[in-house]
This record gives C-alpha cells, structure tokens and sequence, in this order.
C-alpha cells in the first residue's frame, strides 16, 4: 500500500512520529515505540479513511462566499461592496476552483505576478490583502493551518506625491469661481479649505454648520449604484473643522432644498461620482487650470498648511487620518524644503548653545 507522508523520531517523547494530510486537508499524526507499530497504525487510518472517506472540502469559491457573509456584518456597506467585487473579479475566477490545501504561498506569489502584469501595484496588493483576511479566518475556522498570503514576498507599495495646483492656478480658479453656480462655488471652497473628503462634505447638514466650523460625523457613499449615508472611515474621522467665516457665510446663503446643505435641484443627494464627472470636470476645464482628482483638493489643503508651517500632528486632525505616520508618510515629500527654511532657525538655536 503507497502511503503518502513522512515518518520521523522524537528524541523527547521517545517515540517514532508519522505525519501525513488527510483527504480532508488536515494535517493528520499518529505515534508509536516503534517502525513496526507505527506502520501499523498509518496503514489501520489510511483504510479508514478509505472506507469512510472525509467529505470532499469546498472550493475556496464556496469558501470565500460564506467569509464574505459573515464577515460583511462587521464592514461598512461600501468596503463589503469592494471586498464582493475583489472576489468576483479576480479571486475566483483565478482562485475560485482550487481547495484550501492546494493554495500554497508559490500559488499566490504566481497570482500577484499575474495581476501586476495588468494592475497597479496598490490595487494587486489591495486584492492580496482580501485574500489574506478571508485566509486568516479560514485558519481560525481550523480549515487551513497557516495563513500562506503571509509567505510571500510582497512588492513594495508606491506612494506617489499627489499631483496638485500650483499657486498661480489655484488663483486662476478662485477667480473664476465667481462666475458659477453658488453651490458648486462652495463645494469647493469648502472642499480646498477645510480638507474634508468628498462624501463627508456632500453629507453635511445645515446642523452641522457651526459660527466658524463644521461638525464631520457621516458620509455618504454609492453601493450598488444607490446614495447610502454611513459613519465617517475610520474613528478619528469623527472630528470638527475650523473654517474661515466668509465660507461658510457663502454657504449658509445657498437655497435650502432639503436637510443636506449640498443637494441635486430636487433636494436628493449628489452621487458624488456623478458630481464630478458632471460639474467638477467642466469647472476646471472652464476655469483653464490643469484636472485633478477631487480627492487631491484634500492634498492641496494638506500641502498648503504644511508649506504654511502647521506641524503635521494638527493637520492629520483636521484631515482625519487614522494614524499620524499616515499624514508624516504621505507628506514627507515636503520635508527637505522644512529643512531648508527651519535651517537658519537651528543655526541659531544651537549656536546659543
């Protein structure tokens, strides 16, 4: 009889060990005193499991579905929705036939290879971190030993400075806000000013307008093509902005069409993808300053603080990061011209002493 596995000794129980994988994928041990007892024992499971044969385990397409069930319930409606098109466009077709115990880590070091060649780097990375997380589970489920994403090398992430206006095209479209709608004038002003994300600004209240701040606490996002209004991304996204007064004077003097203060002419919420293929891009076009992304106008307000001499910690508050090393990460392209201009102030520091 072929018998599958390896047999070995155990100097500290003093006895010969046999390991093999079962037909259900699990790593299976017997142990004896000795070869003969040992051989005995592997040859008595392996015609058990013959004559009771463990029921065929589910694919990782099957499995993946019912992570993604359970684990929905713990997710904002927006993130279950990625996680559901991560797997139906990619992990399963690649992934979805294979059994647990035949995905090891060489699988998935071919699997980031092949979604590099047409991804970006960030996106492979984002669907190898799917995979892991449902990975995880299925070892806590006892379906896998070990979580095989956790075992391979990894491409670096690229951080690219975001691309934003310069100070002359900045001004170039301050002016020419002037001449358009009033609320899509202080969509962007507020947007440029405070920081805020997309869809925390396109779910503020008229509650939430303050004398001389604003009060962040929801979002709204598109799931399924519908407008939903959840909390904001993360716990330190909950926060309230300073603004300056003439901002937000412009903005209480807009036409009250519903509870939102940014809503479509029939008092419905902006899709916030619509918004900007439908107002946002013809602005700038209009306005003659280079497109950007609307999430760069975030960036800008960012950049325009740091250059300004705001320490970074207040920043990452106003902008909501989860963490600081966020904001020192994805600002620290701007730390050599700090260095430059704090120089003489460190001259002078250090020369008192």
């Amino acid at each position: 009889m072929k018998l599958n596995g390896s047999m070995y000794y155990i100097a500290a129980r003093k006895s010969w060990a046999y390991s093999w994988r079962g037909g259900d994928g699990k790593i299976k041990i017997v142990y004896a005193r000795n070869k003969e007892d040992l051989l005995e024992k592997r040859i008595g499971k392996e015609r058990k499991e013959k004559e009771n044969p463990p029921p065929k385990p589910d694919s990782f397409g099957v499995l993946f579905e019912k992570w993604l069930k359970v684990h929905k319930e713990t997710l904002k409606p927006a993130v279950a929705h990625r996680y559901q098109l991560v797997g139906q466009k990619y992990l399963i077709p690649l992934l979805g036939k294979y059994t647990l115990d035949q995905i090891r880590p060489m699988v998935i070091q071919d699997l980031m290879i092949q979604l590099q060649k047409t991804l970006a780097t960030n996106t492979a990375l984002y669907i190898l971190a799917v995979l892991s997380s449902a990975c995880q589970q299925f070892v806590v489920w006892d379906l896998i030993a070990t979580n095989p994403c956790t075992q391979i090398r990894k491409p670096k992430r690229k951080r690219n400075p975001p691309v934003i206006w310069d100070t002359e095209e900045l001004k170039r479209l301050k002016k020419y806000l002037e001449y358009v709608d009033p609320q899509e004038k202080g969509i962007l002003l507020l947007a440029i000013t405070s920081g805020a994300r997309q869809g925390e600004i396109f779910a503020l209240t008229w509650e939430d307008l303050g004398e001389d701040d604003i009060t962040i606490n929801k979002t709204l996002s598109e799931v399924n093509g519908k407008i939903i209004c959840q909390p904001p991304k993360s716990l330190n996204s909950n926060r309230i902005i300073s603004v300056p007064k003439n901002i937000l004077d412009h903005i209480r003097g807009l036409d009250r069409r519903s509870d939102l203060v940014f809503s479509d002419p029939t008092g419905k919420p902006w899709n916030p993808r619509c918004w900007c293929k439908s107002h946002y891009g013809r602005i700038l076009r209009q306005a003659g300053v280079p497109k950007i992304k609307f999430h760069a106008l975030r960036h800008l307000h960012a950049t325009i603080l740091l250059e300004e001499g705001f320490g970074v910690e207040y920043v990452s508050k106003r902008l909501g990061h989860a963490n600081l090393a966020f904001t020192y990460d994805t600002y620290c392209h701007l730390r050599p011209k700090y260095e430059k201009e704090k120089l003489p102030q460190l001259s002078e520091i250090f020369n008192k002493i």
